[in-house]
């Protein structure tokens, strides 16, 4: 008899061996040992069981309470079989989505894009110490692999496992593995140290700089850098007041000379004064702001230069003559002299020069910006005009309410009418002509693109997009990588005493009351 009770025992430990392997192996949607040796334990144990008490085993089969019990397992089983089915397929068919205001934990568009090129697999090692950004690295790669299954990513913790971070060092030639991302891809292979990852900015406080984690942009830099055949050439114009790319100041682009180069393009500078023409292997000339004329010299080597199939990026600010106007004017795009004012697209508290942009005609560069304002801090007109064998396209206008100031003396800004031109005001134009191979792209503004303006929303996206359809990477052309998104509450003395009485005292307060008034109801 005791031993007939130890085998129903042993049976009844076997039937919840068996739900727990069935629950491991729905919450790891996969059979291994952990899972498959407590079902296979249950079942030999169930099997045991009967066979020791056969005859109980029988009679109970016919029982009512039997029926009753057996529905119940019956139920059990199914609802844990369901279960496991709804793991196992979650397990290899979702959809992540990202509902964060800023979409922290989802790649941009153009990362994405880059992914989908890949032609071969990419292998991506991290040696990261553990705690040293290693979780938010690891993250951000994971993203990646959601979008690529052409990614082979290995994670190597150099102190605990230092014969195979070793091993790795030798087979990468790798000095030193201190935090380092490495990027292969066939015979290309790119590192990204930490200083690339973690950037610290010095405006606002020298003394405590503000933490920016800009691994997604190193990374699909990096994947650039291993991927593209060929490194782009770009020349910035130099010697007529042209925006530096040495200045670290508000007013210099040494910002986007840094982003611009983690974008696989090779910067170099140009005197067009003293060159005898555009270097041959000038990809993309660009003309950033300048405050002096160009001589006719200089002049007829642009006009050879485009006509000869160049690519050229031109921007212009207001209040100052370069003397393009003409030359470009023979390439079907107009610009005013004039100052553009939106008082219905400004910035709160500022005057209407600083426009707000956010309506795009249809065009390649900004058709993937609807989502996105660009900032121009002082604009002229830039207008299309109507060429044979020439397309030449508006970039963005301004509101219906702006227009293009034509009194630069007067000191009080207001529309004239039959003087004044009226919005939408056109302040970005693309040309293109299939029959000259050629392609330029003019904006009415630089200040857009300086340090203190580029990490507006749109500034760098309209800019970097421009540059790509001028290289005819249209591939490339969306929104790139979001800046950090950091925000900090501030919670004030008299706000914290309202947090605690709310939720340390009025909460559980409230709870003994409302338990009181059922106890009194129950008890009348």
């Amino acid at each position: 008899m005791v031993l007939k009770t130890i085998f129903k025992i042993l049976g009844f430990i076997g039937f919840v061996a068996v739900l727990v392997g069935l629950v491991i192996y729905s919450i790891r949607a996969k059979w291994d040992m952990v899972s498959f040796i407590p079902v296979i334990a249950g079942i030999v144990l169930l099997v045991v069981s009967i066979i020791f008490n056969w005859q109980a085993f029988v009679k109970g089969l016919i029982s009512r309470k039997t029926r009753v019990g057996a529905n119940v397992t019956v139920m059990t089983i199914t609802v844990v079989a369901i279960w496991a089915m709804v793991n196992y397929l979650n397990a290899r068919h979702y959809y992540r989505f990202d509902w964060t205001k800023s979409h922290k934990y989802s790649i941009s568009p153009k990362t994405k894009e880059v992914l989908r090129g890949l032609e071969d697999t990419l292998y991506i090692t991290t040696f990261y110490r553990p705690g040293d950004l290693f979780m938010e690295v690891k993250d951000l790669l994971e993203e990646y692999s959601y979008a690529s299954k052409k990614l082979k990513i290995e994670h190597v913790d150099p102190e605990r496992d230092i014969a195979m971070a070793r091993a790795s060092a030798q087979k990468l030639n790798i000095a030193s593995l201190d935090n380092v991302v490495v990027f292969e891809y066939k015979d290309k292979r790119k590192d990204v140290p930490q200083s690339e990852v973690l950037e610290y900015d010095y405006a606002a406080n020298p003394y405590q700089p503000e933490q920016k984690f800009n691994a997604e942009e190193a990374f699909t830099s990096a994947i650039l850098s291993v991927t593209q055949e060929k490194q782009d050439v770009v020349y910035f114009v130099r010697g007529h007041g042209e925006r530096e790319l040495e200045t670290y100041q508000a007013e210099g682009i040494s910002t986007l000379d840094k982003r611009l180069k983690r974008e696989n393009f090779k910067v170099e500078k140009l005197e067009l004064v003293k060159a005898e023409k555009v270097p041959q292997d000038c990809n993309l000339l660009i003309i950033a702001g300048p405050e002096k004329e160009f001589s006719q010299r200089e002049t007829e080597l642009l006009r050879e230069y485009v006509h000869g199939g160049g690519r050229l990026l031109v921007l212009l600010d207001p209040l100052s003559s370069s003397g393009l106007e003409g030359l470009l004017k023979e390439w079907g795009v107009e610009v005013g002299n004039d100052v553009i004012l939106d008082p219905a697209s400004s910035l709160p508290m500022v005057g209407a020069q600083n426009i707000l942009l956010g309506d795009y005609p249809y065009h390649k560069i900004t058709e993937k910006m609807r989502d996105l304002t660009t900032f121009f801090a002082l604009a002229r007109s830039v207008s299309p005009a109507t060429l044979p064998d020439v397309k030449v396209s508006s970039l963005a206008r301004t509101s219906a309410e702006g227009w293009a100031e034509t009194d630069l003396e007067s000191r009080e800004a207001k529309f004239d009418e039959g003087k004044d031109k009226k919005g939408p005001i056109s302040v970005g134009a693309a040309v293109s002509s299939d029959s000259k191979k050629f392609k330029l792209v003019v904006l009415g503004d630089s200040d857009f693109i300086t340090n203190n303006l580029i990490e507006y929303p749109g500034n760098f996206d309209l800019f970097i997009n421009s540059t790509n359809w001028l290289l005819e990477k249209e591939r490339l052309i969306s929104i790139g990588p979001k800046p950090p998104d950091i925000r900090r509450i501030t919670i004030t003395g008299p706000q914290i005493s309202i947090i605690f009485w709310t939720t340390v005292v009025g909460l559980p307060f409230l709870g003994m009351v409302i338990g009181g008034i059922v106890w009194i109801r129950r008890r009348g």
